[in-house]
């Protein structure tokens, strides 16, 4: 394999949805571990996070897109956030921002970072979201959903080998119409959560960095909003137009760099404003690349729902959302080769909240 080959899978986004009854947020996440890249194979374990609530027993189906790059001279590395504490009181919003600064040979590639070949300080950089995993702490079926958010940005040169970014975080834990009789209890110490006692999640933060000359790596940014009221479903989706100079780039393909759900009732005079999560979701995909005339096309979107399968039973109330997806386009001047797959897969088990599937990809 040549040395100077960068190989590697970028995250594309995530989503699942509950066969029957909707659930809280408790643990929830998409990341990938124990890559392994071979001559002509790369391999890779992907871990889902979800966990299925206390009541009743149920099934669900997820989804995560995913991106095998193969770029050439240019180099990227993988890194994981230390855990992102998360503590608000109930139905209060959590927005942070935590600054992260990582060296670059302490990330996972396919080659060493040689400051070396960067002579145009500082470099075209980019950090990018490559998954997740959020966890709630002291009550093991977690809180009904106001908005979760996660995006990497401010991305700083700050020596020859070290770089800082900076994690926007939102969550809200909120109260709903909808009861939440079960549970409600840290297994461990067996502590029942109440109403005055904080709400807890720890995050981990999987991220890609990209760093280039400008001759080398170029990068456009684009926002995707979009805002609904008085619903129980949104399957929404846009495409996204970018461009690159053909003359000076050979390629592109596009990442996420970060997401935002942000939920509250239909009713601006609701005291419940949280819902139960039955779908959820984000990513990009469909993506068309005219290398000759510097054109890359893709489609981000979101969904979210807290419908119930038997609605003779049991009706959803509505809600207002505000959701945003960060894109951006990365093209690179050297040779690229990228594989666009979808791995699927169907939870079986009430108590496990991880599951892991191996993917392999011929290179």
């Amino acid at each position: 394999m040549k040395n100077n080959i960068s190989t590697g899978i970028l995250w594309q986004g995530f989503g699942y949805q509950w066969k029957s009854m909707p659930h809280r947020l408790s643990f929830l996440g998409s990341q990938f571990n124990n890559l392994v890249v071979k001559e002509k194979e790369l391999s890779a374990y992907h871990d889902k996070f979800l966990k299925i609530g206390n009541f009743p027993k149920g099934e669900a189906n997820y989804r995560v897109g995913y991106n095998v790059l193969q770029l050439e001279g240019l180099f990227f590395g993988t890194g994981r956030t230390a855990v992102l504490d998360i503590e608000t009181p109930y139905q209060v919003a959590f927005e942070q921002n935590y600054e992260v600064r990582v060296q670059l040979k302490n990330l996972q590639a396919s080659f060493p970072f040689q400051p070396a070949t960067i002579s145009q300080a500082p470099p075209n950089l980019q950090v990018v979201l490559n998954g997740f995993s959020i966890s709630c702490q002291g009550n093991d079926s977690g809180w009904h959903f106001g908005g979760l958010g996660i995006e990497l940005a401010d991305a700083k040169w700050m020596s020859a080998d070290t770089i800082s970014f900076v994690v926007h975080t939102f969550c809200r834990p909120a109260n709903s119409p909808e009861p939440m009789p079960h549970g409600n209890v840290e297994r461990k110490t067996k502590r029942k959560w109440q109403n005055h006692h904080p709400c807890k999640y720890q995050l981990v933060v999987d991220y890609k960095v990209f760093v280039g000359n400008h001759d080398q790596l170029y990068i456009e940014q684009q926002t995707i909003e979009h805002e609904v009221n008085n619903r129980r479903r949104i399957d929404h989706e846009e495409e996204l137009q970018f461009s690159f100079d053909p003359k000076k780039y050979n390629t592109a393909f596009p990442a996420i760099t970060g997401f935002k759900f942000k939920l509250d009732a239909h009713r601006k005079t609701a005291r419940k404003t949280g819902r139960y999560i039955r779908n959820l979701g984000v990513d990009v995909g469909k993506v068309s690349l005219d290398s000759k005339k510097g054109k890359l096309s893709c489609t981000g979107g979101f969904n979210f729902s807290n419908t119930i399968l038997n609605k003779r039973e049991f009706t959803a109330f509505p809600w207002n959302l505000e959701a945003t997806l960060h894109v951006c386009q990365l093209a690179i001047k050297g040779k690229g080769n990228f594989q666009y797959n979808e791995l699927t897969g169907r939870t079986s088990n009430s108590e496990d909240h991880v599951y892991s599937k191996r993917i392999i990809c011929p290179l």
